[in-house]
Formats: C-alpha cells, structure tokens, sequence
C-alpha cells in the first residue's frame, strides 16, 4: 500500500509542474493619460458610444476598471451612472455591466486643454474571463448630461479608435487613444520543459519508488 501511495505522489507531483498558474492581482493592460493637449472624446451621443481597442496575451481575468475622463464645463449633472462593455472588435457583446453608479471619482490632479478637472474613476467588477486576442472597451457615462462627458485621452495605444454607428461598430485612425487600465489576475502556463528535462524528472520518480523499495526490502 505504502510502495502505491509513493508512486502516486510521485506522479502527481510531475503532473503538477506542468499545470497553468494564476498570478496575483496585476495590471493586465493600461493606456495611461496624456499629458500634453487632452481633448477627450464624447462617450456617448443619442446612444453612439466611443470605443478603443487593446490586447492581452494570456488568459485574463478582469476585476476592475479605471478610467479618465472630464465635463465639458463645470455646471453640467456631475451624478454619473456608466455603462461599461468589452466586445469582440466585430462588436459582440462579451460582458457588459451597465447603470454603474458606484464608481469612486477622484480629482487626477490634471486638467483638459480647457482648463476643466480630469477625474479618476475606478471600480471593482466580477471576474471577466478573457482569452489572448484583441478586443473592445466602451465606457460611456449615463446621466442626464451624458453628451457633455468626455472619456479623456491615453498613451500607449496604437492611435485606433472605435465607435458605433446605429449598431455597427467602426474604426477611425486619428492617432488618439483613451485612458484607462484593466486590472486582475492573469494566468501563466508553467513553462515547457526540454525532452531531456521529462527523461530526467521521471528518473527521478523511478528513483525515489527504488529507494522505497529497498527500505522496505
């Protein structure tokens, strides 16, 4: 029984080593905001909503977004509620959480190229499962005076922008990109041995099953 249990171990062990691992809570993609002449762009008009693209290269799972983004002036509904989607960049809706209005808002300490606040906003969502590939992000903000809100601009991006037509989504190419970062955890695959590596972990077992043996013995 004991010589069974230690080969079983043995095995699972080297099953183990080659098993995908799940790293911590990490930034898994960022567009940062621009520091030079920041304009924004509209996030929603009459339900046309803004989009900008980003890649990953593992599987991901989402757990939070942060964005950046300002009023045009200072006396317009500052009560936000958004809309947050990721769809593939053929416009299918992959997750959405929509009507949010427990973003936490802060002042980023910057200002647009008029003058008025950028604001940092940030919230928590429920794992957000997404493979290597390339996708969508729309955040489109609401309230009652949602054409007056402005998802601020980014660096880091390809300068590729999205935005949605009656439905249909379509890219422009003005060298502009949003703000934002997608945080959570990322999966990495244990990484491949060489053949010589598998010949000699499995000695190894073999070994260690002998060894038993001849205590035994």
């Amino acid at each position: 029984m004991f010589k069974v249990k230690t080969t079983v171990w043995g095995l699972i062990g080297l099953l183990l080593m080659f098993l995908p691992t799940i790293a911590g809570a990490t930034v898994i993609y960022e567009q940062s905001l621009s520091g030079g002449d920041n304009y924004g762009f509209v996030s929603n008009i009459d339900g046309d909503l803004s989009a900008d693209n980003f890649e990953i290269t593992s599987t991901s799972f989402i757990q939070a977004v942060s964005w950046y983004g300002m009023y045009y002036s200072a006396n317009v509904d500052t009560t936000d509620t958004f809309d947050i989607q990721i769809l593939t960049l053929a416009g299918d809706i992959l997750y959405n959480d929509l009507d949010i209005d427990t973003a936490v808002k802060t002042d980023s300490g910057s200002s647009d190229s008029y003058g008025e606040t950028i604001y940092l906003y940030e919230v928590s969502i429920a794992d957000w499962e997404l493979s290597a590939g390339s996708y969508l992000l729309s955040i489109s903000n609401t309230n009652s005076d949602y054409s007056d809100w402005y998802w601020a601009d980014g660096l880091g991006g390809d300068g590729t922008s999205y935005y949605s037509d009656s439905g249909v989504w379509l890219s422009e190419s003005y060298d502009i990109d949003m703000a934002f970062a997608l945080e959570g955890e990322i999966q990495q695959s244990a990484p491949v041995p060489e053949p010589s590596t598998v010949i000699l972990l499995g000695l190894g077992s073999v070994l260690m099953i002998m060894r038993t043996r001849l205590k035994q013995s």
